[in-house]
């Protein structure tokens, strides 16, 4: 008898090993679906902002800090003169990522660093980085995330224009 239980509960054990792997595939393909989709749109958008008057852009995306970075380089290959902000919303945590970049020729009127610590602390978050570089995150904030990106246009604008 003792067997026969301790071989059943092998197999369960097994069983949900093998489902478990399942579920972890299906959110690594949503995940590779989320990204791609992310930096194709971000794509397109370079390509139309790309030698225009823009200087710099706000994107929100669904997504985690690796799919805002994919977007940023993504959008950098493109049009490396304009300045960028990611906004990244986790649902599932409630939580706001921000990560974004600024040229070297707008960093003196636009800093990386007050550009995203502005932004987040709209959320309740924290910012930092530097003059090209910065991330930023906020807990409990995914209903802040329009006015996050708000104030990142207004921001932008104001040392801009």
């Amino acid at each position: 008898m003792l067997r026969s239980l301790v071989g059943s509960e092998m197999c369960i054990r097994d069983r949900l090993k093998a489902e478990y792997k399942k579920v972890l595939d299906w959110q690594k393909a949503q995940q590779k679906q989320a990204n791609d989709k992310a930096v194709a749109d971000a794509e397109q958008l370079a390509e139309r902002l790309k030698g225009g008057a823009q200087r710099a852009t706000v994107l929100e995306l669904d997504g985690d800090k690796a799919i805002l970075q994919n977007v940023i380089k993504a959008f950098h290959k493109i049009a490396p003169e304009i300045a960028i902000m990611t906004v990244g919303k986790n649902a599932t945590a409630n939580t706001l990522t921000v990560i974004c970049e600024t040229p070297k020729e707008l960093q003196d009127a636009l800093p990386a660093k007050d550009w995203c610590s502005e932004a987040v602390a709209v959320a309740g978050g924290k910012g930092g980085g530097k003059a090209d570089r910065a991330q930023g995150a906020a807990k409990e904030a995914c209903d802040k995330v329009e006015a996050v990106c708000e104030a990142a246009v207004m921001f932008a604008n104001n040392r801009l224009n």
